[in-house]
């Protein structure tokens, strides 16, 4: 029963992917209508891009610390004060 699940980099990413373009679609494209007008697609395109590289950031750790957690993993990667505000 306490078998782990693991997920490959690929299937991490996909769904990183899918859920950002998701999320863009359905929630923040009123928002950005609402706010930003004729230049909303520019904004929908930056924020897509923007969680693609923190998605592969996040890849890069995992890759980088295959054994560990993300917690473990922010405690190993930020500085001494940095992890504090980091895990808790």
């Amino acid at each position: 029963m306490s078998q782990k699940e693991v997920i490959s980099g690929k299937q991490f990413f996909t769904l990183t992917h899918v859920f950002s373009i998701g999320s863009a679609i359905l929630v923040v494209s009123t928002l950005l209508l609402a706010v930003a007008k004729n230049i909303a697609w520019i904004c929908a395109i930056i924020g897509t891009g923007s969680g693609l590289v923190f998605a592969r950031l996040l890849l890069w750790l995992i890759q980088k610390y295959p054994q560990s957690t993300l917690i473990d993993i922010a405690k190993k990667s930020c500085g001494k004060y940095d992890r504090k505000s980091v895990t808790t």
